[in-house]
């Protein structure tokens, strides 16, 4: 009715309706990032967001900032946290991924073998964004007995390896007890 309508004011010299092209919907930009990079980011009509994660080592509270907001963390230090919460994490107690995790606090107080440990440790490092993944900076990785801890099947664990975003050398050290 109203393409007839408008039709009729045409013909007659009428009001010519305005022409409006089709509107298509571009769909929403996300930046192609490198391979291992850790910065979360989405991008649409022009304004970026950067995620942060909640600042949390393995074993602590979460921590608050000085406005008593959720501290918030990013970077390197993210990295670090990403890495521990991956090795410490069993397997199965992540909800939304049942197969996150390499369950390192399983290997205390049992014999371990050490090179399944160092196996396991490389395994999970390789599938963290925030590691580097070139073969030429790989995980250095020390596993081997704790020697001041009161607990005799402790285990110390060093691992040296390159940060993807920034290609910085890191090094984490931690002791697994009961």
């Amino acid at each position: 009715m109203l393409s007839l309508i408008l039709l009729n004011l045409q013909e007659s010299g009428g009001v010519t309706p305005p022409v409006v092209p089709p509107v298509t919907p571009s769909p929403p930009t996300v930046p192609v990032q490198a391979p291992g990079t850790i910065v979360n980011r989405i991008q649409d009509a022009s304004v970026q967001l950067t995620l942060n994660d909640v600042f949390h080592y393995w074993g602590n509270d979460v921590s608050l900032s000085n406005t008593q907001d959720l501290l918030l963390v990013s970077g390197t230090v993210m990295g670090q946290q990403r890495v521990l919460r991956r090795l410490l994490t069993n397997p199965g107690d992540y909800l939304f991924d049942p197969n996150y995790g390499g369950g390192l606090p399983a290997f205390v107080g049992t014999t371990t073998d050490v090179a399944k440990v160092t196996a396991l440790i490389r395994a999970q490092m390789a599938l963290e964004a925030a590691v580097s993944q070139d073969p030429a900076n790989a995980p250095q990785i020390q596993v081997g007995p704790a020697p001041t801890a009161t607990d005799a099947t402790a285990l110390q664990v060093s691992i040296r390896y390159t940060d993807a975003p920034t290609g910085v050398a890191q090094v984490l050290s931690f002791t697994l007890s009961k």
